[in-house]
């Protein structure tokens, strides 16, 4: 008896031996946890830097004889350090098809009016007043309305001080209003960013009808494209050549990279610029492809268009433009590829 409880116990010490020390005698490692994205950074383009708190919305929807369909968002509770008074620049942003309110970039528009900027929304996917498709037509009715209702509110705009903004379908037509806003007797933007532009440049009508060489020479303007942008790039080499007054010191393609090297990656596809506020179920939060990459190029187009400042980060394929954070073991994220020769 006493034989079997030395044999019992020397069994059960054993087996927590065994579970305690690894067969190689040493302490078992744990396994190195994933590296981490960069978070935002904290001073210029792109940054949490905000000179307001807040912002009010203000929803146009078409009624009656007024077929504007609009949001117009204008920064509210100053910072300190704000001066006030002062008139606001205008931020015309496009959504891509099927959107129905600015919630899938909502994150985003509340960067451009915390950091001072009005923004209007165009809601323009809708039949003109005579039943017909003509996205140029309803893109700019509505940013007349939302500038009339900006001056009736009493709200503050500077109309030198002008960019446009959009994304996939709203992308091409970020282009047709840039190009048409001067004969319409419209403020001409001079920062124009057209991110991922649909396929619909090839076809006329609704989507095109207008001719791209009408942009004025001194808009500065940035193409954006994905390495999985599903829906194809052949819309930024047409758009490439029909830019061909604008001289390329002002223009650039670039061209956001996938980076897998962390959790969670960063995937550069069709819907990169959709991010949420947080409180907006269904879209995905920004991450270092906004903050580094769309957001850092919007700011920077309309530091340089508007100010002469931060020219750097918005053009050229400089380090400035091409960086974009590092993930948390110190390694940089995948740069853009930046070039004035799209094939």
């Amino acid at each position: 008896m006493y034989r079997l409880r030395v044999l019992q116990f020397a069994v059960a010490f054993l087996l927590i031996l065994a579970a305690v020390v690894p067969a190689s005698g040493r302490t078992q490692e744990a396994t190195p946890a994933a590296p981490q994205p960069p978070s935002q950074p904290t001073t210029g383009p792109g940054s949490s830097e905000a000179r307001f708190g807040g912002m009010t919305s203000i929803e146009q929807k078409s009624s009656g004889e007024r077929l504007s369909d609009y949001w117009v968002f204008v920064p509210a509770d100053p910072l300190p350090g704000t001066a006030q008074g002062e008139p606001f620049p205008v931020v015309i942003f496009l959504h891509g098809s099927g959107a129905s309110n600015a919630d899938p970039y909502l994150a985003w528009i509340e960067h451009l009016v915390g950091r001072g900027a009005v923004v209007l929304f165009p809601l323009y996917e809708r039949p003109t007043a005579a039943g017909t498709l003509d996205y140029r037509q309803t893109v700019q009715d509505d940013v007349r309305g939302g500038l009339e209702t900006l001056e009736h509110k009493g709200v503050p705009v500077d109309l030198t001080r002008v960019a446009v903004v959009g994304h996939s379908l709203g992308a091409d037509q970020a282009l047709v209003y840039t190009a048409s806003a001067a004969a319409a007797e419209l403020p001409v933007p001079t920062a124009v960013m057209s991110v991922v532009p649909g396929s619909c440049l090839t076809d006329e009508g609704a989507c095109l009808g207008v001719d791209l060489a009408a942009t004025p020479a001194t808009t500065r303007v940035l193409l954006v494209d994905g390495t999985n942008n599903d829906f194809g790039s052949a819309s930024i080499a047409r758009v490439w050549t029909e830019l061909a007054g604008v001289p390329l010191e002002n223009r650039d393609v670039v061209t956001l990279v996938t980076d897998k090297h962390g959790n969670p990656r960063l995937e550069a596809n069709h819907y990169q610029a959709l991010a949420g506020n947080g409180a907006v179920s269904g879209y995905s939060s920004p991450d270092a492809l906004d903050w580094y990459g769309t957001w850092k190029w919007l700011d920077a187009l309309m530091g340089c268009s508007f100010d002469g400042e931060w020219c750097e980060y918005a053009l050229g394929n400089t380090p400035e433009q091409r960086f974009m954070g590092t993930w948390s073991d110190g390694v940089p994220v995948a740069e853009p590829i930046v070039t004035d020769e799209p094939a």
